[in-house]
């Protein structure tokens, strides 16, 4: 049983990635079709990367709860149990 929920799991991650890459992909060409530059966008990303205070390749993706207001990483607030709607979550 807890193999086939491990298998779930990394196709969800799968689906996910996939989703993320895709959306990265639409975004990029937009930005070079209106005339934007490589640099950049690479400037953005380390802006973006920095802001959780680590130049790490990763960024760890905090929203505000809409209930209690803290800051969450999951798709319920721990605090009050909200649902949390997350903008990159796939379609």
């Amino acid at each position: 049983m807890e193999a086939h929920s491990s298998i779930e799991e990394v196709d969800d991650l799968r689906h996910r990635l996939d989703y993320l890459t895709l959306v990265t992909e639409a975004l990029w060409s937009f930005l070079l079709d209106h005339g934007h530059a490589e640099a950049e966008l690479l400037d953005r990303i380390k802006e973006i990367d920095l802001s959780d205070g680590q130049l790490d390749n990763r960024h760890v993706h905090r929203v505000a709860c809409g209930n209690c207001g803290a800051a969450v990483t999951t798709d319920h607030c721990q605090f009050c149990g909200t649902h949390i709607h997350d903008p990159f979550a796939p379609v």
